[in-house]
């Protein structure tokens, strides 16, 4: 009887310590605090827009059956993509850790922006928890950011980053650095030079391409910078900065022409303006004084290849008017008064020319006329006057008829060959007197010297 009642208080004693260690068990495998202090992590470290982003929490000790999530309301401009959950296994180096639930939400940021989402609802064995976010910083998605430039400037040894009107003297030297951001490539770069001023790229940049790997907001924000290049506007004014021409490839491998930052420079009168001259400079001893007819004009401008144009077209105009009623001579001497261009000679009119034809004509019809009625002192009034009028029109007709040129650029050679070492610098916007032609070369005379320039470096005076 004893050992009955012995082995009955044996059995229940070893329940009772099963019952004791399951409830130590369960009790030890999740406790609230451990949960309550839980936070979602996100997966990228850089969040962008339109890209769904991947939001986790690892509860151990707990079965996914045991767990239920619930996202009950999300921000404006965020859409929820999925939620799962997965066994959790701990790294191989946790020893205290056993199986538990790996929890993953899904989002979609629409719009770029810093975001605080709301806590995730979260029970655990018919506990209620809330899981909180961190704030996110969305930027911009990388595929959908055009390349943009960026300018920073260095004018007289100080640096420049923020004006969009900057003001200097006529002859600053303004450096100026192109800078490129979100771009993989770069195809082109090119530029006009502005008139009235030195333009030059004094240095240029290498820039790589970027490979898909290394496709990141950090790596794509940066400013890489393109070329540098050296402005100095030699005469007052407002001007615009003078604009660089990229073309870049975006990084969804489209091909685009990147916008040039638009900036104001408000140039001053200053001391090169004054002195500035396309003639060449001469320097004077003290013991000696300039020749009478050597000066230095007050605001000369460069001739650019506008103003080129422009001359030719008053020399038509001076062509092709009657000198008498017309201004056209004025504007043509005013004009090179203006750029410091030496006059080669008067351009005959054609409508003069016309005119002395239509005296000779006159001339000879009269003095017919004054024949056949015996009128001869209006006869040889008449003689006289074509005499005198057909001298007039074949002097005047072989200088008519001369033909005429300016000079865009080249140097005028002693003889038709490219290679020649003998050319000399003739300055842009001299008018030339062309002699004869021979192929692609024409023989010209500038002033008191002649020689061979190539058609493409003139333009024809019709």
């Amino acid at each position: 009887m004893e050992k009955s009642e012995t082995r009955s208080l044996r059995k229940w004693s070893v329940g009772l310590l099963i019952l004791l260690f399951a409830t130590v068990s369960s009790y030890a495998q999740w406790n609230y605090e451990s949960i309550r202090n839980l936070r979602f992590h996100q997966k990228n470290e850089y969040v962008y827009s339109l890209d769904n982003e991947e939001f986790y929490v690892d509860i151990e000790n707990v079965s996914p059956n045991d767990v239920s999530v619930y996202m009950n309301s999300i921000p404006d401009n965020v859409e929820l993509v999925s939620i799962k959950k997965e066994t959790y296994i701990p790294p191989l180096e946790s020893t205290n850790s056993s199986y538990g639930t790996h929890i993953v939400i899904t989002v979609r940021f629409l719009k770029s922006g810093n975001y605080k989402l709301f806590a995730c609802d979260l029970v655990v064995k018919g506990n209620f928890f809330k899981i909180p976010f961190n704030a996110v910083k969305v930027f911009e998605n990388v595929q959908l950011i055009k390349p943009s430039l960026s300018i920073g400037f260095n004018i007289n040894g100080s640096n420049i980053s923020d004006a969009k009107n900057i003001s200097v003297p006529a002859g600053t030297h303004i450096q100026y650095t192109v800078y490129v951001q979100f771009a993989s490539d770069i195809q082109e770069i090119s530029w006009s030079i502005p008139e009235n001023s030195l333009f030059e790229q004094i240095s240029e940049y290498e820039i790589d391409k970027i490979p898909f790997s290394e496709q990141s907001y950090d790596v794509f924000s940066k400013r890489r910078p393109l070329a540098t290049f050296d402005w100095c506007p030699l005469s007052s004014g407002v001007y615009k900065l003078p604009a660089v021409s990229v073309e870049a490839t975006a990084l969804n491998g489209s091909s685009c022409n990147l916008g040039f930052p638009a900036y104001t420079v408000s140039v001053t009168k200053g001391s090169v303006e004054k002195s500035f001259s396309s003639k060449p400079s001469f320097e004077f001893s003290e013991s000696f004084e300039a020749p009478d007819d050597f000066s230095v004009s007050s605001g000369v401008k460069e001739v650019s290849e506008s103003s080129i144009k422009e001359y030719c077209n008053l020399l038509k105009d001076e062509r092709n008017s009657f000198p008498v009623i017309s201004n056209a001579k004025d504007k043509r001497i005013e004009f090179e008064r203006l750029y410091n261009l030496t006059s080669y000679t008067d351009i005959q009119s054609r409508p003069l020319f016309i005119c002395f034809i239509i005296i000779v004509v006159i001339s000879i019809v009269l003095g017919i006329l004054f024949c056949i009625f015996r009128k001869y002192s209006l006869f040889l009034f008449c003689v006289g006057s074509l005499c005198f009028f057909s001298g007039v029109c074949i002097f005047y007709g072989l200088r008519v008829n001369r033909k005429y040129a300016v000079v865009t650029g080249g140097n005028l050679m002693s003889i038709p060959e490219n290679n020649t070492s003998t050319g000399m610098a003739i300055q842009k916007g001299s008018l030339l007197r062309i002699k004869k032609y021979a192929g692609n070369w024409l023989y010209v005379d500038s002033h008191d010297t002649s020689g061979w320039i190539q058609k493409d470096n003139v333009i024809f005076i019709e």
